[in-house]
């Protein structure tokens, strides 16, 4: 089963301008957590599309989790897994949070390094799986197949 969502255009570089879903594969028998488990990849699907979309210009050194679904260590795994990227989170990350830094380091009250630094080394990490990665190239070549036929029927 296949999840494609693009609910929220602002952290999609890649999709059509007209926002659209599916679940592609869904049958009477499908569990509501393997329904689960499509979120959470259709997630990664779309992280790993954007880093690849930025890579010619940005490399990516870190990835860092933020926000409610990344409390969960199973959403971090299954994106590290798909993305291969080692994956970090702080308990106490949020963009407010980063926002705060931010201004408290331009204003000059605080030292980011310092603040990183911390935060760094009190983080979780999740190292991508080698077990799951043939499963999730073959998904990860089905979400950009659908993405594609859907931007061509709804073009």
């Amino acid at each position: 089963m296949t999840f494609i969502h693009d609910v929220n255009r602002r952290d999609k570089l890649w999709m059509s301008a007209q926002p659209k879903a599916a679940i592609v594969g869904i049958t009477p028998d499908t569990k509501p957590s393997e329904v689960y488990r499509a979120a959470l990849e259709a997630f990664g699907y779309a992280l790993r599309r954007n880093l690849e979309v930025a890579s010619p210009e940005v490399r990516t050194r870190r990835v860092f989790a933020a926000g409610g679904g990344a409390r969960t260590d199973l959403w971090r795994q299954v994106v590290s897994d798909i993305i291969g990227h080692k994956q970090m989170w702080h308990s106490n990350s949020s963009g407010a949070f980063g926002g705060a830094l931010l201004a408290g380091h331009a204003v000059g009250v605080l030292a980011l390094n310092a603040i990183r630094d911390r935060q760094l080394r009190e983080s979780v990490v999740n190292y991508p799986s080698r077990g799951d990665q043939a499963a999730y190239e073959e998904g990860y070549a089905r979400y950009r197949g659908l993405v594609k036929a859907m931007e061509q029927v709804n073009a």
